[in-house]
């Protein structure tokens, strides 16, 4: 493993776990205020298949796959700054728009405890639906991951494993259809802003490592999460 690689590693994961952290603080505040049923006539048809628990769960790996396929670093970091962009947005929304998911009965089946097990660590209500951050990290990772090292057959499979992604969200009642329309839109969206942003903030003649943290630097991070502040005082004085 490349120097590099190893680098973005160790970057990679240190961002996971921030990320985990703050998704955690912003959900246990979320649960506390009133929610919003988004459940349309469309989420009433579409049945529980505990079975596409597993593309789910698969979902909480799948973001470390750009790491091993990645041949321009450039690219890793336009994702990166993208999920920044994506999440923090997406935390504001939760919390000025907190959508929750009814939970259905389980049965005993393998399929079944596992996505218990599943509902039984996600907040209570199941809050931070809309956008669904599932759908979003499954089309991020495709759209870092495409046109590197793998060729047209390894991208097919990871576009059909967004896809399975994305549809899972659904049949594990984990999320409404609007909420999956928005992680798409949220996927889109901040890989498109990301793209802008580094190719405007950083200079390509540099170290991968060195222009990230030239981006960073220029978009200050105090500044992005200004915005969620901002969204937690106004949440604070409509109650």
């Amino acid at each position: 493993m490349s120097s590099q690689r190893k680098y973005y590693v160790k970057l990679s994961v240190v961002v996971y776990a921030i990320w985990l952290a703050a998704y955690e603080i912003v959900g246990h505040y979320v649960k506390t205020l009133p929610t919003i049923d988004l459940t349309g006539f469309i989420d009433r048809q579409i049945p529980l298949i505990p079975e596409f628990v597993w593309a789910y769960a698969f979902c909480y790996i799948y973001p470390f796959v750009p790491l091993f396929v990645t041949v321009d670093w450039h690219r890793y970091n336009r994702g990166l700054i993208a999920m920044a962009i994506a999440n923090i947005t997406a935390f504001v929304v939760y919390i000025l728009y907190p959508v929750a998911m009814p939970r259905v009965p389980l049965g005993d089946s393998i399929s079944e405890k596992l996505l218990g097990f599943i509902y039984w660590l996600d907040f209570k209500p199941a809050v931070t639906e809309l956008p669904s951050l599932h759908v979003f990290f499954a089309w991020l990772v495709y759209l870092m991951s495409r046109k590197q090292r793998l060729n047209q057959f390894g991208d097919a499979v990871l576009f059909s494993i967004a896809a399975a992604i994305t549809v899972s969200t659904l049949f594990v009642k984990q999320h409404f259809v609007l909420d999956v329309v928005a992680g798409l839109i949220w996927a889109t969206g901040s890989w498109l802003l990301a793209g802008l942003l580094y190719s405007r903030l950083a200079d390509p003649a540099l170290e991968p490592a060195v222009a990230l943290r030239q981006v960073m630097a220029r978009l200050s991070p105090s500044t992005l999460f200004s915005g969620l502040m901002l969204a937690i005082r106004r949440r604070s004085r409509s109650n």
